[in-house]
């Protein structure tokens, strides 16, 4: 998630560009995933016998493609700004394609979005998300050119989206948790090892001035027994 990403030490450390690795690499598998199963979705219309729905499956299918080629490019510099892109995208793929089928059951789609964004980001755009979502079927229910979502859909459609992203908070909290110990005991770690080396140096130094100091006591001894030897 976004937030275990800002919660990654600075400094480029291995341990922290391993977890931003592992973070994006999740995301990036999770776009693939959506693109490849719409993808096969939109193939698999060509044997529906219905041509209407046929259509309204591949009239959206640019945005999604697009959306999600967008994101996954934006990925790795602009990790936020491309989740909020598909996010967004997803949502306005669902309302268009409500418009164009005018089926009511296609918002029920909606109550997938808070979940991805909970796994993609954080519960903080969960929350956003499941705003979206219950302003976009407010603005459906209330669009004369929408069909006419029945009550117990746009409480199904909200609600689904406040369950998912529960479920999905409750998947990765644990995981948050441990990511947070875990950074925190590297730091522990890099400061005990610098501070060991600190001290290494701190003892290598001293040894060289105790060389050195032998080195000096060596020739005065050695000029003081000249100087006994010309005495006699």
């Amino acid at each position: 998630m976004w937030y275990a990403i800002r919660l990654a030490p600075e400094g480029g450390h291995d341990f922290a560009s391993s977890a931003n690795e592992l973070i994006k690499a999740r995301s990036r598998s999770l776009i693939l995933a959506i693109g490849g199963v719409y993808g096969a979705f939109a193939f698999a219309t060509a044997l529906h016998p219905s041509e209407h729905f046929t259509v309204v499956v591949w009239t959206i299918f640019p945005l999604i493609a697009s959306a999600l080629l967008v994101s996954f490019k934006l990925l790795e510099k602009r990790f936020l700004l491309s989740q909020i892109i598909w996010q967004v995208a997803f949502l306005l793929a669902i309302v268009l394609e409500t418009r164009i089928s005018q089926q009511p059951e296609v918002m029920l789609f909606c109550a997938l979005i808070p979940l991805t964004a909970i796994l993609t980001i954080g519960w903080q755009a969960s929350l956003v998300a499941e705003a979206f979502v219950i302003g976009a079927t407010w603005w459906v229910a209330q669009n004369p050119v929408m069909p006419s979502l029945s009550a117990g859909l746009i409480l199904a459609a909200v609600l689904g989206g406040a369950v998912t992203g529960l479920l999905g908070w409750t998947a990765t909290h644990a995981l948050l948790a441990a990511t947070q110990w875990s950074l925190f005991y590297y730091e522990q770690a890099r400061d005990k090892m610098e501070e060991a080396r600190d001290q290494r140096l701190e003892l290598k130094q001293i040894q060289q001035d105790l060389l050195q100091a032998n080195q000096e006591l060596a020739r005065l001894s050695d000029r003081l027994k000249a100087m006994y030897r010309v005495a006699e």
